[in-house]
């Protein structure tokens, strides 16, 4: 339950970040006068978390951390999901050639480190347009996007395989329901 509760407190603090946060995250605050350091380091009204040695306020750049975390999982998540679920469903739905075809190009797929697919695709996105977009994170969303589709596809392939075979699908095909059709309302 406490976990539970910091991570909903860390998730409302990154969304909220610029009504909580005073300071930028990269914002040197003071220094003291002719030593080039800071010397004020304990947490205090004005710094929740305090200052580290470069004078930048600690609980801003931990709620900017959080803000790429949350950012990076959710964008993945969508991807990975999408990608997954449209692969899935058309092995799933697809004729016997597309579901073989698209079953093997995921079992080539899983047969690889997922660190080594992730790595040389963000070193090979990292020169394009595509791999500098939003600081280049973009390109980290995407490798880990594309890398990580496997498991869902097997998942919503077998469960759309199982509910071939149910009796409300074959019931409706019997009754002269499309594909289509029964693909989206049973």
């Amino acid at each position: 339950m406490l976990f539970r509760s910091a991570v909903v407190a860390l998730c409302l603090a990154a969304v909220f970040a610029p009504l909580l946060v005073p300071y930028e995250a990269r914002q040197q605050l003071y220094f003291t006068e002719g030593t080039g350091v800071c010397q004020h380091y304990a947490p205090s009204a004005a710094h929740l978390f305090g200052v580290d040695p470069l004078c930048r306020d600690t609980f801003a750049r931990f709620v900017e951390g959080a803000r790429i975390s949350l950012a990076i999982g959710i964008f993945t998540q969508g991807i990975i999901i999408g990608v997954g679920m449209l692969i899935g469903a058309a092995a799933g739905l697809g004729p016997p050639w597309l579901d073989n075809l698209l079953m093997r190009f995921t079992d080539a797929t899983y047969a690889f480190p997922d660190l080594l697919l992730i790595m040389l695709m963000a070193s090979a996105l990292r020169g394009s347009a595509l791999g500098e977009w939003a600081g280049g994170t973009f390109a980290i969303f995407l490798a880990i996007g594309v890398v990580g589709w496997v498991t869902i596809a097997r998942l919503v392939r077998g469960e759309i395989l199982s509910l071939r075979t149910r009796e409300f699908v074959i019931a409706a095909r019997a009754l002269g329901a499309t594909r289509t059709r029964i693909f989206l309302r049973h």
